[in-house]
């Protein structure tokens, strides 16, 4: 009889184990802290507005999907056009495997100011409090650069576009002499709400507005 009750008990324990485990890989995989969802023909693909703010001086930018291709491994390849008053930014992410990767980016429509990132520039969409990973490779402009990133949180933010809970991504940068140090909040299933470059010149942040996600949910 001790025997059956202890081998029920662990049965209860392992049953639990498992229903935990269960809950927590549907957990992960409901966390996406860079969400890209690829364009459905006649509908808006996903955009965010934005807020720039540099010392006393201010602007407007809006981040937006504008073409998805379906790649050989199965991935999507997303453009995403940062259309900001002076230029547009085109920038080509990948996305699987819980990793989101910046293939290339180009300043304006000269293909001379392409740069091609070797490797593909690493970030996390499924972001936890402890994270740490680093990248190094050829950056902007092609110029060497040395990356080490760092996720804390959960944080409240507030900005515009209303409250949010985040996880932080600080960044480290280093290319050639130049030193900087980003720091990101991302929301889960938003995006990112709001970041802040501390360089020798001083600091810009940079707060979420607007997005369609929010229209879509309000709608």
């Amino acid at each position: 009889m001790r025997k059956m009750m202890l081998t029920s008990f662990s049965l209860v324990i392992l049953s639990s184990a498992i229903t935990a485990a269960r809950a927590d890989d549907q957990k992960s995989a409901s966390l996406d802290y860079f969400p890209l969802r690829p364009l459905v023909k006649g509908k808006e693909g996903d955009w965010w507005k934005y807020e720039l703010g540099s010392g006393n001086t201010k602007s407007d930018f809006t981040m937006k999907v504008v073409k998805t291709q379906k790649q050989a491994d199965k991935t999507d390849l997303f453009q995403i056009d940062t259309i900001m008053p002076e230029r547009t930014i085109h920038s080509w992410f990948t996305k699987g495997n819980g990793v989101v990767l910046k293939q290339r980016e180009q300043f304006g429509d000269d293909p001379q100011m392409m740069t091609q990132f070797q490797p593909a520039y690493v970030i996390k969409n499924t972001l936890k409090n402890g994270d740490k990973w680093e990248w190094s490779g050829k950056g902007q402009m092609g110029v060497e650069a040395k990356e080490s990133f760092q996720v804390s949180g959960p944080e409240t933010v507030v900005v515009p576009a209303g409250k949010f809970e985040t996880m932080k991504l600080t960044d480290r940068v280093v290319q050639g002499k130049n030193i900087s140090v980003k720091t990101v909040w991302f929301a889960n299933q938003v995006g990112m709400v709001k970041s802040s470059v501390q360089t020798d010149a001083g600091v810009t942040e940079v707060k979420l507005v607007d997005y369609a996600a929010k229209k879509k949910s309000s709608g």
